[in-house]
């Protein structure tokens, strides 16, 4: 998905971008390769400041996800929360009026059109608030 942050960069610019929406399932935010599956629209709600290198975004994100269970294999659906912040920098970092121009291509970038492309920092997001061990109940017994 790819979020427009040409407000931030207008000679009367706000000092930040809020934006909430929904991401559809057909949006494909969690590889084949994921052993989870997204069950609902991902709800986000997102800031983004503008920083000295680019833009500073904090995500809220929530939703439900389908996972197996570590000591039964059943699937079972849990409700996810998650916040976390991410920075997007410009791929060219200017020092001193234009004197020194460094090529960046390490981390998110902000392409010419001032926009950003989330849907690999939510994937982050997602797979890192979920637990280590997935119990689809504290009384799972496991394989029987």
């Amino acid at each position: 998905m790819t979020i427009d942050l040409q407000p931030l960069f207008q000679k009367k610019a706000p000092s930040f971008l809020e934006l909430e929406f929904q991401i559809p399932l057909t949006e494909k935010i969690l590889s084949e390769l994921d052993s989870e599956k997204l069950t609902t629209p991902i709800k986000v709600k997102a800031i983004f400041k503008k920083t000295k290198e680019g833009v500073l975004g904090e995500f809220d994100v929530e939703g439900k996800i389908q996972l197996t269970c570590d000591r039964c294999l059943d699937e079972f659906e849990k409700d996810y929360y998650t916040h976390f912040s991410q920075e997007f920098v410009f791929p060219f970092l200017d020092f001193s009026d234009n004197v020194y121009m460094e090529l960046r291509d390490e981390g998110y970038i902000i392409n010419e059109k001032n926009q950003i492309e989330i849907n690999e920092t939510l994937r982050q997001g997602i797979l890192t608030s979920l637990p280590m061990k997935k119990i689809c109940k504290e009384e799972c017994q496991g394989l029987i």
